[in-house]
């Protein structure tokens, strides 16, 4: 999990214990991740996940952080509609988190059929391996969550502006983790 309800109840304020607001925190703990991972591709909780891509490129890059470069596996649809397993293919770190795939040394990427989404690569991201904690979690992500929930909650009754804006804190957190558009 991103942060826990205690590390929540901690940046609001909350005293120890049990609070009204616990169901409401925890949907916005939830609705934080979410966010992370929908915008910035950071992922907190570590499960298996696939990404599409429509073709074999030079730059292929897997969307999310982070990444257990030990657990990628590449399938792709062959000019039949047949899928066929890709082993030929090496990682190698793209920027500070992310994870790039090549061709392993002196192979070629294969000729896929046509199509969107003819390219699966699945992985295994992710930090914390407990549903109930955080550890794990570099220090940076809990920080930024934990100030995104708290202008969340405090702007709960908000319309407009105030409550699209992004902390511009959480924006100078997050930066490192962004994936770079090539």
């Amino acid at each position: 999990m991103l942060i826990t309800l205690d590390e929540a109840r901690q940046q609001l304020g909350f005293e120890d214990g049990e609070n009204e607001d616990d169901d409401f925190v925890g949907a916005l703990i939830e609705a934080v991740a979410q966010h992370f991972e929908g915008f910035y591709g950071i992922v907190a909780d570590r499960r298996a996940r696939e990404f599409g891509f429509d073709q074999f490129a030079r730059l292929m890059v897997i969307p999310s952080t982070p990444v257990d470069r030990e657990t990628v596996a590449i399938t792709y649809l062959d000019g039949a509609g047949a899928e066929q397993a890709f082993a030929d293919f090496r990682t190698a770190p793209f920027g500070r988190y992310h994870v790039r795939l090549l061709p392993a040394i002196g192979k070629a990427w294969p000729t896929p059929g046509c199509g969107d989404g003819v390219i699966t690569v699945a992985a295994t991201v992710g930090w914390a391996t407990d549903e109930d904690s955080s550890e794990g979690v570099p220090a940076d992500l809990k920080v930024a969550a934990r100030m995104m929930l708290a202008h969340w909650y405090n702007n709960r009754e908000a319309f407009g502006a105030s409550l699209q804006e992004t902390p511009a804190g959480v924006d100078a957190l997050l930066a490192p983790y962004k994936l770079a558009r090539v």
